[in-house]
């Protein structure tokens, strides 16, 4: 996918993004990494682990085009992470679908899953939809501005300033 290297890297050195996009205050930092599950050599898009305990890990997969096994096959890949990993058996998670075109999430159907108190643990989130309804000064609206424009034209015209409000109102990259 080639939307997938883009997102690691954004979501790597900017993970506050993420939250943005999935409207989540988080408790403290977290970092991303992009997870292998080795039994079925399927990789994870990210993971988000906080940087202290108890609080949730998130996965996150970005979806470009319609796939309606998606939902299936995150569910896939987040029991063989577990499996794989037994003393984080009792860890908090959540599993975000980031579809770029809401029009492209064929839904949940029969994959919903639920926690003990009835919370749901995969979700998705339709990110033309989100960068629309977010501030002016987002984070994530300025970076990823681009995806909602009209035309090549309005990029081409605009990518210096927004490039430029990146560098001038927001924290540069942790390093």
């Amino acid at each position: 996918m080639r939307t997938d290297p883009l997102f690691y890297e954004l979501f790597q050195t900017y993970p506050q993004i993420f939250f943005e996009i999935a409207q989540i205050l988080p408790l403290c930092p977290y970092r991303f990494e992009s997870v292998t599950v080795k039994s079925t050599e399927k990789r994870i898009d990210g993971v988000l682990y906080p940087t202290i305990a108890d609080q949730p890990i998130y996965f996150v997969e970005v979806q470009a085009s319609p796939d309606e096994q998606m939902y299936w096959r995150t569910s896939r890949e987040i029991s063989t992470y577990f499996e794989q990993r037994p003393n984080l058996k009792d860890t908090e998670w959540y599993a975000y679908v980031i579809w770029l075109d809401g029009d492209d999430d064929c839904g949940f159907k029969t994959t919903h899953i639920y926690d003990k108190q009835q919370k749901q643990r995969i979700l998705s989130v339709h990110l033309i939809e989100i960068l629309k309804r977010l501030p002016a000064n987002s984070l994530a609206l300025t970076v990823l501005r681009p995806l909602i424009v009209d035309t090549e034209q309005e990029v081409r015209q605009n990518f210096v300033s927004w490039v430029q409000h990146i560098r001038d109102n927001h924290l540069a990259p942790p390093s």
